[in-house]
C-alpha cells in the first residue's frame, strides 16, 4: 500500500498539495507545526478543516518553546510583519532560521518509524528531494541501531548499520569522497 506524509501549514500551497496527494494516495498523514507564527491561529483552523474534509490523519507538533527565543517579525515575539514582496530587503526580518530544516527532520523521523528497511528510507528521501527541489544531486546517509541485531540473532550490542542513497553529482567519486569526509568529521 502506498502511503504519504506531508507538511500541512494550512496555506494555499500545502492545501493544494493535500488535495493532489489524496486524489492519488488514500493513506496520507499530515504533519502540522506550531512554532509561534502570527498566522498559526488561522492556519490551525484551516488544517483542522482540511484534514476533516479529506479524511486525513493529523499529527501536530508543538515547537513554540524551541522557537521562543528567535527574533523574527513572522513570530509572535517579533515586530510588525513588513509590507512588500518576499524578495524585498525588509522581508529579511521575517526569516525564521532553520525552520524548514527542523520541520524536514521531524518529517523524516515520522517517515522512518513506519515498518520498512533502512535502505528504502534513504532512497525515498533522495527521490523526494530530487522530485521536489530539482537539485543537481541529493544525499541521504542514515546510521541506525536495529533492535533485531542487538536483542536477538547475533545479539551484538552497540552495532550500527550505515546506508546511503546518492543521486546526481554525488555519484561522482570526487564529490562523494568530499561529502563523506565532511560528514565523518
Amino acid at each position: 500500500m502506498t502511503t504519504a506524509i506531508i507538511s500541512l501549514s494550512g496555506g494555499m500551497d500545502s492545501a493544494t498539495l493535500l488535495g493532489y496527494v489524496k486524489a492519488n494516495i488514500q493513506n496520507v498523514t499530515a504533519c502540522h507545526f506550531q512554532y509561534g507564527s502570527k498566522h498559526n491561529e488561522y492556519e490551525e483552523k484551516a488544517v483542522q478543516e482540511l484534514c476533516l474534509h479529506y479524511k486525513t490523519r493529523l499529527l501536530v507538533f508543538d515547537l513554540r518553546e524551541i522557537f521562543g527565543n528567535i527574533k523574527s517579525d513572522l513570530l509572535l515575539t517579533g515586530g510588525e510583519i513588513p509590507e512588500g514582496h518576499h524578495e524585498d530587503e525588509s522581508m529579511s526580518k521575517t526569516v525564521v532560521p532553520g525552520r524548514n530544516l527542523i520541520f524536514a527532520s521531524i518529517l523524516l523521523e515520522v517517515y522512518s518509524r513506519r515498518l520498512q528497511i533502512q535502505e528504502r528510507i534513504g532512497q525515498q528521501v533522495t527521490n523526494a528531494l530530487d522530485k521536489l527541489l530539482l537539485p543537481r544531486g541529493s544525499a541521504c546517509i542514515l546510521e541506525a541501531q536495529h533492535f533485531c541485531m542487538t536483542s536477538r540473532g547475533v545479539e551484538k550490542q552497540h552495532s550500527k548499520m550505515i546506508t546511503s542513497s546518492l543521486t546526481g553529482v554525488f555519484r561522482n567519486q570526487e564529490v562523494r569522497t568530499e561529502l563523506l569526509s565532511l560528514i565523518s568529521n
